[in-house]
């Protein structure tokens, strides 16, 4: 069985633009769904081979990816008669991209061990739109072994991709940040609700909040040694909010051919993307003009 022969399993607002980057980068993709809409759709994108049920992907593919709503479909997409596993064969690798408990990606991975399958939780950090461009953040928890044979097809899904540990702890890790951004959600509401109960302007205080430290910015060090241009770039990727200053570390070469590193803050006003200076400016230390 050809390693470019993959399987994808929901093709929702996560799967069917992952589906498409595969495609793009020339796998074959068996691709199901159970919404006959979805399947319709991912039916006219070139190089996606629909099929009629999960074993049917699996029994086609080396790998197979899903990326589905929630523990009960989970179980049943890989456990049910019809699953995947009803229809593996020995060696293949399974990445489920769902955001589910922990005990379910242990009771996969140990249930596919025993076919000579394995099972990978590879929860996601993203939305539609890092879907869609390519820019998912996948943390994988299972064997390092296993991620190898699927990491170009992470990488052709995904800007970024984390081992973090045995089965379950990439969906611990998952559900860990998830708490983290709803803690940080809280506190911003309860906040808010506080300032407009002692009478203070909304717009105000988030000016206010926007500006000061409750939205401050981490200093971040960008060191790259590809010249001016690279380092805008990487600056542009940060997607900083105007006021925010950023520590750049550039390694500049001189005359004789040898490298320095200087450092300078950059704060972006008005926009939050830096104009292009001229190297030059590095070895000067002339401030970054920004627009």
């Amino acid at each position: 069985m050809s390693t470019r022969e993959i399987g994808f399993i929901g093709l929702g607002r996560m799967g069917l633009p992952m589906v498409r980057n595969l495609a793009a980068k020339g796998y074959a993709v068996h691709v199901f769904d159970v919404a006959p809409e979805a399947l319709k759709r991912a039916g006219a994108v070139t190089g996606l081979r629909t099929q009629a049920a999960p074993r049917d992907v699996a029994a086609r593919a080396s790998v197979v990816f899903t990326a589905l709503p929630n523990d009960a479909i989970v179980t049943d997409t890989y456990l049910g008669p019809g699953g995947i596993l009803a229809g593996a064969h020995p060696g293949l690798v399974t990445c489920d991209c769902s955001t589910v408990s922990p005990d379910v990606s242990q009771r996969i991975h140990a249930e596919a061990k025993g076919r000579g399958v394995s099972h990978l939780d590879t929860p996601m950090l993203g939305s539609s739109p890092q879907a869609e461009s390519g820019e998912v953040f996948f943390m994988v928890g299972g064997d390092r072994e296993a991620l190898a044979a699927v990491q170009p097809m992470l990488d052709a899904m995904g800007r970024l991709t984390m081992h973090v540990g045995p089965s379950g702890t990439g969906n611990r890790i998952k559900l860990l940040h998830n708490a983290l951004g709803a803690v940080n959600a809280v506190a911003a509401a309860e906040s808010l609700a506080l300032c407009t109960r002692l009478g203070v302007d909304p717009r105000t205080y988030y000016d206010v909040v926007c500006k000061g430290g409750g939205c401050k910015v981490k200093s971040k060090t960008l060191k790259h040694s590809g010249g001016t241009l690279n380092v805008l770039k990487a600056l542009r990727a940060l997607k900083l909010k105007p006021g925010a200053k950023v520590t750049v570390t550039v390694r500049v070469s001189d005359d004789d051919g040898k490298s320095t590193d200087e450092t300078e803050v950059v704060r972006v006003q008005g926009g939050s993307r830096p104009a292009i200076c001229k190297q030059a400016s590095w070895k000067q230390k002339r401030p970054c003009r920004t627009r």
